[in-house]
């Protein structure tokens, strides 16, 4: 699932860094990725970034754009808590939300 969002408030640091290892690898799985996992969080940012050596550049990702129908149906399954694979892209609107008109005007608000 793209969107992981949590069911409730998280109670630490460490969950949330669980919910974005997850958050991340359901991504690389969706998109056909591998992602390395992150040698240590322990650090603070500042700390990180400070002993980065001078000089040096992180790789290079290549930035592709994302088709349209591909962001339409990431919102939708966002809001529908779904994954992407079961808004397919010939299905309406209206049948996903089953009726709930509400639903419907908050993902076209969104999609605006």
């Amino acid at each position: 699932m793209i969107c992981c969002e949590p069911s409730s408030r998280l109670e630490n640091e460490a969950a949330a860094n669980k919910l974005i290892d997850d958050c991340v690898a359901s991504y690389g799985t969706v998109a056909g990725i591998s992602f390395s996992a992150a040698s240590s969080v322990s650090a603070a940012p500042q700390q990180t970034m400070a002993a980065a050596p001078q000089g040096q550049l992180s790789p290079q990702i290549e930035d592709k754009e994302m088709p349209p129908l591909e962001f339409i149906r990431t919102i939708i399954a966002c809001k529908l808590k779904t994954t992407v694979r079961k808004v397919t892209p010939v299905a309406t609107l209206k049948g996903l939300v089953q009726g709930k008109s509400t639903l419907q005007n908050e993902i076209i608000g969104d999609i605006q």
